[in-house]
């Protein structure tokens, strides 16, 4: 990995790097990880709170035989800086990455927790995305509380407070990878994929202080003209399903579509499914579909980590 300030938007980048993001309001400069693969219209892909860039980069590789896929890993998380508390400042360092590798408009595809800093750059400076994909939304997680999330948090909480974070992190994203079905992902991800995501604990956990973006306004969700899909995995726990149906009622230009047989690792469940759900909604005009009336499901085989 080469570091230093990203050049300004190259006209096909690629390869790796460590990309040193421009000071603003909300924050001094910042070192985040990246990877460009591939060519095509530009993707930028904001992980939740959990994996990190590397992850993303592997599971959606086969996109980019079609895309130029951008992963990057968010404060906190793999060898980017240090952790922030705030979501306006992953916002703001998602608009630095689009505004110095890219042509805007982009496409931004974001998974769980990653939606709020996906939806913060949509309502901060819409000319820097042309469409948005959010995966599993984990928007507003406190008005759809769960008994389930909230034994989750607890359990996390304490353990961490006894000095287990391991174990803490295990807890937290058992269930929010658990099907409702039973059973949860996390138990089938391979001994490396689950020392990654634990090597994560810092992110993971400022991330949950951070809130769950309810500092965006419902007249700013109202504002986003930004023509976004929503794709929900048929087995995520209850609060993301909530999630998810509420998000597509507020914005004015959402549709609402379904991973069949996935839960909340979409990219671990149902890899090749949303590979083609990705393809098939980035790019796609906003007639070609009617606000929350798609329900499209997408069904391929599971895949084995």
């Amino acid at each position: 990995m080469v570091a230093g300030r990203i050049p300004p938007r190259p006209a096909r980048p690629s390869g790796t790097g460590l990309a040193r993001t421009p000071a603003s309001s909300f924050s001094m400069d910042v070192t985040l990880p990246y990877r460009v693969a591939g060519s095509g219209p530009s993707v930028l892909v904001i992980h939740g709170a959990g994996s990190d860039g590397r992850l993303w980069a592997r599971d959606l590789a086969p996109l980019s035989e079609s895309h130029c896929v951008i992963t990057y890993s968010r404060r906190g998380y793999a060898v980017s800086s240090e952790p922030t508390t705030d979501w306006r400042v992953h916002g703001d360092d998602a608009a630095a990455l689009i505004k110095a590798l890219c042509r805007p408009p982009v496409a931004i595809v974001a998974h769980s927790a990653g939606s709020i800093a996906a939806l913060d750059v949509a309502i901060k400076d819409p000319t820097l995305v042309s469409q948005i994909v959010l995966l599993d939304p984990a928007f507003r997680a406190r008005r759809n509380l769960t008994i389930g999330l909230l034994v989750a948090y607890l359990q996390a909480m304490a353990l961490r407070r006894v000095g287990r974070e391991s174990a803490a992190v295990d807890a937290w994203l058992r269930y929010g990878n658990s099907y409702t079905t039973g059973g949860s992902a996390f138990d089938s991800f391979s001994a490396e994929r689950r020392e990654a995501l634990r090597a994560n604990a810092k992110g993971i956990f400022a991330d949950i202080a951070a809130g769950d973006g309810s500092y965006i306004t419902d007249a700013e969700l109202d504002s986003i003209q930004t023509p976004t899909a929503i794709v929900l995995g048929e087995l995520s726990p209850p609060f993301l399903q909530s999630s998810a149906a509420a998000l597509s009622r507020a914005l004015p230009d959402a549709t609402l579509h379904t991973l069949a047989c996935s839960g909340h690792a979409m990219a671990f469940d149902q890899r090749d499914a949303l590979i083609a759900c990705l393809r098939a909604v980035i790019g796609q005009r906003p007639h070609e579909s009617s606000r929350k009336s798609t329900h499209a499901s997408w069904t391929h085989g599971a895949r084995k980590d």
